[in-house]
């Protein structure tokens, strides 16, 4: 594997954890039932499209 081959890899795999990261976010802020669980939602869902 060349490195250049790993470094796409990699790239994807941060990707796509962003992607979970901002999808389990917006789940957790639209489904919370308290005010501090939608809040600590929303900023990890912010957290997520910033790493995008």
């Amino acid at each position: 594997m060349s490195s250049h081959e790993t470094m796409q890899t990699l790239a994807e795999g941060i990707f796509w954890f962003f992607v979970l990261v901002t999808f389990s976010g917006a789940v957790l802020a639209v489904s919370a039932r308290t005010l501090i669980r939608r809040v600590a939602g929303l900023a990890l869902c912010f957290t997520g499209v910033a790493g995008l």
